[in-house]
């Protein structure tokens, strides 16, 4: 009697050995990310290698990546070695998860995750607009406040995802006019460069003609937030060409050709777009 106890107690047990058994995976799946800390546009690199119990590398094992909305396969080589590059991967700064999964050939499975930083400020607006990227905040800014009002849990969040997209549309509306405004600033800029240059192709000036009233004018009509940026270009300009004819007259005087001394005068000339942007 007792022995047929023990078998059936033994019977028994056998299901729950085997459920114990199940949830090991059957591949050791480690993985990294290469260039964890990138920054945003930055595409992560991710990288492993699947061996099995016994520390053996499994060669031609389908790999599945999936961080975020990104979804990649990839196939282990002979060392059991994989590589992939999340080219589409451009969230806003933040940490984000890897998230692997493994199946053999001969159908054994192994998962492993890893977290990675994405650096970087964010952008004027985007952190609200991530925010209302989502299946339900769409449902919410979508849904009719009357029918949100038959449930509270609904008509929290409905005006939850509203106020979002309130603050959304200031941010942007912020960013826009700072946009508006540095396109005017550069149109000032571009009109002062079109008059100076076609002053100094009509008239040709010489060292020390940058004066009298029409130059005093010209510098009155300029906008207020760039007149001295525009005033001291225009100085060393008028500086430089002083010291080219100066540099030009002495070369001539000593006995110098005529190309020497143009040499020379081009030369105190040179002005770097990277030294005029100093000014």
């Amino acid at each position: 009697m007792k022995i047929i106890l023990a078998g059936l107690l033994l019977v028994a047990l056998l299901p729950m050995v085997i459920d114990s058994e199940a949830v090991l995976w059957d591949l050791i799946i480690s993985v990294n990310v290469e260039n964890n800390g990138l920054f945003q546009g930055q595409s992560p690199i991710i990288s492993g290698v699947v061996n099995d119990h016994a520390g053996k590398p499994v060669a031609d094992v389908k790999i599945h990546v999936r961080a975020g909305q990104d979804s990649v396969f990839v196939t282990t080589d002979q060392s059991g070695q994989f590589k992939i590059v999340l080219d589409d991967f451009n969230q806003i700064p933040g940490n984000y998860i890897v998230n692997v999964k493994g199946v053999s050939p001969d159908g054994k499975t192994g998962i492993a995750s890893v977290e990675f930083q994405v650096k970087g400020g964010l952008e004027p607006y985007s952190a609200s607009e991530q925010k209302l990227s989502t299946p339900e905040a769409k449902k919410y800014l979508n849904m009719d406040p009357e029918f949100a009002k038959l449930n509270p849990i609904d008509f929290k969040l409905y005006n939850h995802y509203q106020a979002i997209y309130q603050e959304y549309l200031n941010e942007k509306k912020i960013a826009e006019n700072l946009t508006e405004e540095q396109l005017f600033v550069q149109e000032q800029k571009r009109l002062a460069k079109e008059a100076l240059q076609a002053a100094l192709e009509e008239k040709k000036p010489g060292a020390g003609t940058y004066s009298g009233y029409k130059y005093e004018m010209f510098v009155e009509n300029l906008d207020p937030s760039i007149r001295g940026i525009i005033e001291n270009q225009l100085n060393y300009t008028k500086n430089a060409f002083s010291d080219a004819q100066l540099a030009m007259n002495e070369i001539l005087e000593n006995g110098g050709t005529y190309q020497q001394a143009r040499e020379a005068y081009l030369e105190k000339l040179t002005i770097t777009k990277e030294f005029m942007n100093s000014l």
